[in-house]
């Protein structure tokens, strides 16, 4: 199944409580929910068991919580797929398209991406200026959080751990097929 996430922040200020889900569990600005977004690769997918398109991200997965990334089914990956890299940004932050995580030269036959990361994977530089998971925490209003999956023809060799722009830079050329 492909799995798009697009995390969505909701909250008015002080018009709602800090979680504002019944299970009490939300995000402190109001809950993150996942829902559909373009179609990518069919084959190759992604998924995310702590929550479904539409429903809240758990806390612990943002800044509020122990702000460690949920897990990630991968599945589908391309013959051919040398590495995986993955991805999550925030494309409503108030500086704009606001990075959360990079992780890349996952090896092709991952299918269970938690912590720590398999094989010889590492880790980006996010717009934290931090090399490691940073979970949503956005100010108050609607934020859209994508995770994606890039499935690579070739391993990816940086001198210092890249930024966002040197990843996606790096990736031009060598995308089999990309899961979100």
């Amino acid at each position: 199944m492909n799995h798009s996430l697009i995390a969505i922040m909701l909250c008015a200020g002080l018009l709602c409580p800090k979680y504002s889900l019944a299970a009490g569990n939300a995000a402190p600005n109001g809950p993150v929910t996942g829902k559909a977004a373009a179609k990518p690769t069919p084959q190759f997918a992604i998924n995310i068991p702590a929550f479904k398109d539409g429903e809240a991200v758990p806390v612990q997965f943002t800044c509020d919580g122990a702000n460690r990334p949920p897990e990630i089914l991968i599945s589908g990956t391309p013959k051919g797929a040398r590495t995986l890299a993955l991805l999550l940004h925030d494309t409503d932050a108030p500086a704009g398209d606001w990075t959360h995580w990079l992780v890349y030269n996952l090896p092709p036959s991952t299918t269970k991406l938690a912590l720590p990361l398999p094989g010889n994977a590492e880790q980006g530089v996010n717009d934290y200026g931090k090399t490691e998971y940073y979970g949503p925490c956005p100010p108050p209003r609607t934020h859209n959080y994508y995770f994606e999956v890039y499935a690579l023809s070739s391993a990816l060799k940086f001198k210092h751990p890249p930024h966002r722009a040197d990843l996606l830079y790096a990736i031009e050329g060598k995308t089999l097929a990309k899961a979100q």
